[in-house]
């Protein structure tokens, strides 16, 4: 299975978890090299993989992490009280629960559970760094 394909997998597993879609997706350096070393990317690694902005870090646990913009953001809020090598934040995962003794049977719809979410410091200093060089104006 190819980097690729294990990203794509990765977006389907994240959205049926967390109920929600992914806006970026942060990938080590290692796994940045491996992607363009395949051969569809011809003319370079692009931009936005899966519909996520791509945002590569140097120093990461892992081959890549998708997060969205709001996670971000409470990371950051997170580590600017309290700077620490690992945030946690709180997300909320979807759970499949059968119909209890008391519930009908027709009630077999999802339920949200939080559940502690831990973010690198190198992720948040990769975001900020990112779009602090993408406002940047010559």
């Amino acid at each position: 299975m190819t980097i690729l394909n294990r990203i794509y997998d990765a977006q389907v597993e994240y959205e049926e978890k967390y109920n929600e879609v992914p806006e970026i997706l942060f990938v080590s350096l290692l796994t940045y090299e491996e992607i363009y070393k395949e051969p569809q990317s011809l003319e370079g690694v692009p931009l936005t993989i899966a519909g996520c902005e791509l945002i590569i870090v140097e120093n990461m646990l892992g081959d890549f992490k998708y997060l969205t913009h709001v996670d971000l953001t409470k990371a950051i809020n997170a580590y600017k009280a309290n700077p620490k090598d690992l945030i946690l934040i709180r997300k909320f995962e979807k759970i499949e629960k059968s119909a209890g003794k008391n519930l009908s049977t027709r009630r077999n719809d999802p339920r949200m559970i939080g559940v502690q979410f831990y973010i690198q410091h190198e992720l948040i200093d990769s975001y900020q760094r990112h779009f602090g060089n993408k406002n940047l104006k010559f």
